[in-house]
């Protein structure tokens, strides 16, 4: 979990909450790159519109077992040069109460980067990201906060039914997550 301390995304919450903990896979991407596939993680994920909430909340009991809310986020990294190669994630189609949910990767200077880490900040009521840098929201707090981040065994990832909540395009080999 050392290389992935490093290489987490720091958050900026905007004027939204920030993740409780980001839970981690490393992965070896592809010879000499490594990739760290994050799922931040927030206790709830609660509809902007009241009368929404409550189903809302239901229906997700009911899929995933709970209403705690996985968003992911992958960095891959060269390994020998440390350099981060890529930023996926999803971001929100914008406008919509119901959001929709766009991939995005980012690569070389296109990622923003804080103390070595890139920065994504917190872009729908329902936890979807965007790129963001330190202050470029004026509604966000000053510096982005770093979420604790603990390893995710191939068990725990089964039991908060990640594979139905929040995936990358690509299965995941080593965390039971498959199309």
């Amino acid at each position: 979990v050392l290389g992935a301390k490093r290489y987490a995304p720091l958050i900026d919450p905007g004027t939204f909450a920030p993740p409780d903990l980001a839970r981690v896979l490393e992965q070896w991407a592809a010879p000499g790159d490594v990739s760290f596939l994050y799922y931040f993680s927030w206790w709830d994920e609660r509809h902007p519109l009241a009368l929404v909430d409550r189903p809302y909340a239901f229906l997700r009991r009911l899929l995933y077992g709970s209403v705690e809310d996985l968003e992911y986020v992958r960095v891959t990294v060269e390994n020998k040069s440390s350099k981060i190669l890529s930023l996926e994630f999803e971001s929100p189609v914008t406008g919509m109460v119901l959001v929709g949910h766009v991939y995005r990767k980012l690569e070389g200077k296109e990622i923003p980067l804080s103390m070595g880490r890139p920065v994504l900040r917190v872009g729908s009521w329902n936890h979807l990201f965007e790129p963001g840098l330190p202050g470029s929201n004026p509604t966000s707090v000053p510096v982005p906060v770093s979420v604790p981040v603990i390893p995710l065994s191939p068990s725990v990832c089964r039991s908060l039914s990640v594979p139905l909540r929040s995936r990358p395009p690509e299965p995941s080999l080593f965390s039971g997550v498959t199309r």
